[in-house]
């Protein structure tokens, strides 16, 4: 949810296989630190850093969060240009060679979707790992209890505290899964959360 020049993030904690629930420990949000490179200037070293909020299969989150290393970003490029050209080719590249999806006739699907940000715009990515992007968009859920969320967060007024609003739209989505639970994360993104940071 937008929330002025920040964009404020919710989730639950409960992942469901079958008719089981399973509560983690860890956050379903989490930052990932990209290089930079500088070509030439091969002194300078920085990071910048992605947050990704992930919905779906945990062994493909937990790959994305503790195993998988993102590809350099150039110290000029683009971001919409490196995500399609390096960053989601090569997490592709990696869950495949894992054996964490398969392809079947080109076909991708992690099981699994989520939202990049970066520079507080929100990368919208599927279970093919395609992408869309937005600046404007007020809110916007994913998940299994994703129609309920935006379902209570239209009908809950904007003046009202972003935070509760969300914690609302999640209660409703238990309310009526099994695949959804109560225990909520809130967390707000600042643009300094994306910075480069020297090493």
């Amino acid at each position: 949810m937008r929330d002025g020049d920040k964009i404020v993030l919710a989730s639950d904690r409960c992942s469901s296989q079958g008719d089981r629930k399973h509560y983690k420990e860890q956050q379903k949000f989490f930052s990932k630190p990209i290089m930079v490179d500088y070509g030439d200037d091969s002194d300078k070293e920085d990071t910048i850093c992605v947050v990704i909020a992930f919905t779906g299969y945990i062994n493909v989150a937990n790959y994305i969060k503790f195993g998988f290393v993102a590809p350099k970003i150039g110290k000029d490029e683009d971001f919409p240009v490196y995500l399609s050209g390096a960053f989601l080719p090569e997490l592709k590249k990696s869950l495949k060679e894992t054996g964490l999806i398969q392809i079947d006739k080109e076909e991708t699907n992690t099981g699994s979707s989520f939202y990049l940000f970066y520079n507080n715009i929100v990368y919208d990515i599927d279970h093919n790992l395609g992408f869309t992007f937005t600046t404007e968009r007020k809110f916007d859920s994913c998940g299994s209890g994703s129609h309920f969320a935006l379902g209570s967060l239209s009908t809950t007024s904007s003046r009202m505290n972003p935070e509760k609003r969300l914690k609302k739209a999640i209660e409703s989505a238990a309310m009526h899964l099994g695949s959804v639970d109560d225990n909520i994360d809130i967390t707000t993104l600042e643009m300094s959360d994306y910075v480069c940071k020297p090493k």
